[in-house]
C-alpha cells in the first residue's frame, strides 16, 4: 500500500521533469494472499474485510501504473535493512 503512494508519487515527478514513464513500476512482495487478491477478482469477492488502501493498489494495477510480482522472503534485499538477521546472513 504504501510502496504504491511512492510509486505514483514517482511517476507523477518524472511527468513533471518531462520524462513520463511508459512500463509500470515493478514492485516486489512476500505475500502470496495479497498478491493474490491483487489480480483475481474471484479471490479478491471473497474478502470480507478490505482496507481502503487497498482498492488503490487494485487500480493501479489495473491501469498499468505498477505491476506486484512476488519474491521469497529469503531473497528480499531489503530485509537486511529492516529485519534482524542471522549471523550466518551477515
Amino acid at each position: 500500500m504504501e510502496g504504491n503512494r511512492e510509486a505514483l508519487w514517482l511517476r507523477g515527478l518524472y511527468s513533471e521533469i518531462q520524462r513520463p514513464l511508459s512500463a509500470p513500476i515493478s514492485l516486489k512482495g512476500d505475500n502470496e494472499g495479497a498478491i493474490g487478491t491483487v489480480y483475481n477478482p474471484k479471490h479478491y469477492s471473497r474478502t470480507k474485510y478490505t482496507l481502503l488502501k487497498f482498492h488503490g493498489v487494485r487500480e493501479s494495477v489495473a491501469e498499468g501504473n505498477i505491476s506486484i510480482s512476488y519474491v521469497p522472503t529469503e531473497e528480499m534485499l531489503a530485509n537486511g535493512l529492516i529485519k534482524a538477521l542471522t549471523l550466518a546472513k551477515h
